[in-house]
């Protein structure tokens, strides 16, 4: 059961890794294009892209329906983005 859950673990982390390196692409290009501005926020976009992807754990919870957790994400994904606009 340990052997598993170190593995488990070890493909959790590495995805969550995937996923902060492509949002900060995305935040980067958006900076560069003028879409958002990170400097505004005082975040380089590896440190949006910690923040949003730790931020996206806070809307699930226990007995959370599919259509709430999609609403609250998408509530959250509008503040934030509106947090970096220029």
């Amino acid at each position: 059961m340990d052997e598993k859950n170190r593995l488990c673990g070890d493909l959790a982390t590495e995805s969550e890794r995937r996923f902060e390196k492509a949002l900060a692409r995305a935040f980067r290009r958006a900076d560069e294009a003028g879409e958002i501005g990170l400097s505004a926020a005082g975040l380089s976009a590896s440190e949006a892209a910690e923040l949003f992807a730790h931020a996206l754990h806070g809307p699930k919870g226990p007995e959370v329906a599919i259509d709430r957790y999609q609403k609250r994400l998408a509530s959250l994904v509008k503040v934030f983005i509106r947090g970096l606009g220029n």
